[in-house]
């Protein structure tokens, strides 16, 4: 009996030993499109019970329904007993393009891209549309890429899709549609750090290119953050390219997304172009299921007193109990705590 359920990316599957009294046996394969295994690809000789597609052999293809034999052989291969025959359809690995949006202005010189997908491992593939020339990415785990090839031009517009692959980064299946993003002009500020990404404190630091000025004097950058709404939170202007929010400003909530910008202004009078919005989500941990647990919590405040160094004393601590203005909280009573307020004080009996 061939075991279920397949499993695909590539065809993997076992089945259950021949009984042979302890003679020896071997096992036959063969995988064909057709009932009457015409041209299959056969594997001859398998010692154990189980077998995996390999690479080289003909290609299967997705939505196409296929035969799988299993025959059991003595040494010489003359077949023990009647073959066990099963059938599957390779099942279709869709893409769907989730960032940069088509037609969007990215943020940045290296763009985050971002997908939704079956498969274990997918290729990315940006085209210069000048040139014809492409980058691919080579087999990704996740879905999710930060652009690392040879440098874009500003100002050109780039067209992208993903590719379901095999760890090897060779296709597995069909390309996604094809999206298409502009890299900012030459006199926009571009942003570098935090980029459309989950950060790991509420402190993060910002990071965007240098503008030149046209007179050579000094360049001011006005950084601004945006909560969920819309609304500002922070700005600063900053004399680099560089800055890391800080700890005395009205307090980024975990678990939340933000989005930011940088202008540039010179002499009084803004030069450039302000740069595009990119977003950044505050750390938090997410709970696995209805009720918060009291590991998840423990995860939740070590995540918090890692952003403040005057709590570096309760590292290493565990967690025993939680006790609020009006006695013992819950777990759900103290992740709504620690999504609203930003901790000032904590005491260890």
């Amino acid at each position: 009996m061939i075991n279920e359920p397949l499993l695909f990316y590539p065809l993997r599957f076992s089945w259950t030993p021949a009984q042979t009294g302890g003679k020896v046996v071997l096992y036959t394969v063969s995988v064909a499109d057709n009932i009457d295994f015409n041209n299959a690809y056969i594997e001859r000789g398998l010692v154990s019970a189980s077998f995996t597609y390999p690479g080289s052999a003909p290609r299967l293809r997705f939505g196409v329904g296929y035969f799988i034999r299993v025959q059991a052989t003595d040494d010489a291969g003359i077949p023990i007993g009647r073959p066990v025959t099963t059938t599957f359809t390779l099942p279709s690995l869709s893409v769907v393009l989730s960032s940069p949006a088509n037609g969007e202005v990215v943020a940045s010189k290296t763009p985050a891209f971002s997908w939704q997908g079956e498969a274990s491992y997918h290729i990315v593939t940006v085209i210069d549309p000048q040139t014809n020339r492409s980058h691919r990415s080579g087999g990704i785990t996740g879905n999710s890429w930060t652009y690392s090839g040879p440098d874009l031009k500003p100002g050109i517009t780039y067209s992208w899709n993903v590719t379901p692959s095999n760890q090897q980064g060779e296709p597995m299946g069909d390309p996604s549609e094809t999206w298409a993003f502009t890299v900012p002009s030459a006199d926009q500020v571009t942003l570098i750090s935090p980029l459309n990404a989950r950060i790991d404190t509420a402190f993060p630091q910002f990071s965007w290119n240098r503008l030149q000025s046209a007179t050579g004097g000094n360049v001011v950058y006005r950084i601004i953050i945006f909560n969920e709404n819309g609304d500002v939170i922070h700005s600063a202007d900053v004399p680099g390219t560089n800055y890391t929010y800080p700890k005395d400003a009205t307090g980024l909530e975990y678990g939340r997304r933000y989005t930011w910008s940088v202008g540039a202004v010179a002499g009084g009078s803004e030069i450039g172009r302000r740069s595009n919005t990119a977003w950044f989500v505050t750390p938090f941990v997410q709970t696995t299921g209805q009720e918060v647990t009291i590991s998840e919590i423990e995860q939740a405040i070590k995540m918090v007193l890692a952003d403040y160094p005057q709590f570096e004393r309760f590292k290493g601590m565990v967690l025993s109990g939680i006790q609020g203005p009006s006695g013992p909280l819950t777990p759900g009573q103290l992740m709504e705590y620690i999504e609203k307020f930003k901790i000032v004080n904590v005491t260890a009996k």
